[in-house]
């Protein structure tokens, strides 16, 4: 499904680069071809950067893959490169062909993480306990676990772990989170 969604990617990168090809070759003549080929330019040029992205996280899962083949890797490791990568091709987007100065804009964005990071501890610090449970792997998909918590008792199967939450069939087959 990644190779086909790629491929369809890279098919509408290659229409729309044949595209700004010709415009381009007769749009020094005409003003509107010439607006219509910086649109096109334009488009070209991220769908261009959406390949490159769809193309590093097929690199990228293989290469987890191959290095997990016995358990099962993370997702969410191949998902926050892609979002880092993602992020980086749009501010150099954003930089060379848009000129947008971006130390200003990440300057006020650390101000806001700081303040959001502080207002979010709680949150934050479960979101990376479920991020390092994806690497410890404590307990797998099949495993029984007991759970304490106020003075209560939960006990169940484990059938699904994500980064968010593990969710277990109890024993009166009721889905617990």
């Amino acid at each position: 499904a990644h190779f086909e969604n790629l491929s369809w990617n890279l098919v509408l990168f290659m229409l729309f680069f044949g595209s700004y090809l010709g415009l381009s070759e007769v749009g020094s003549q005409e003003i509107a071809l010439h607006r219509i080929g910086a649109y096109v330019g334009l488009a070209t040029l991220i769908t261009g950067a959406i390949v490159f992205v769809k193309t590093a996280r097929i690199l990228v899962m293989e290469y987890f893959y191959l290095g997990h083949m016995k358990s099962e890797f993370p997702l969410i490791l191949v998902n926050i490169f892609t979002l880092l990568l993602s992020v980086s091709i749009g501010g150099w987007i954003l930089t060379e062909v848009f000129g947008v100065r971006l130390a200003p804009l990440l300057a006020t964005s650390a101000i806001f993480s700081l303040v959001l990071g502080l207002a979010l501890q709680d949150t934050l610090g479960n979101l990376f306990a479920g991020i390092a449970m994806q690497f410890d792997k404590p307990y797998e998909i099949g495993d029984w676990i007991e759970v304490n918590a106020n003075g209560q008792k939960w006990v169940g199967k484990v059938v699904e772990i994500t980064w968010r939450a593990t969710l277990l069939m109890a024993l009166t087959d009721e889905m617990l989170t």
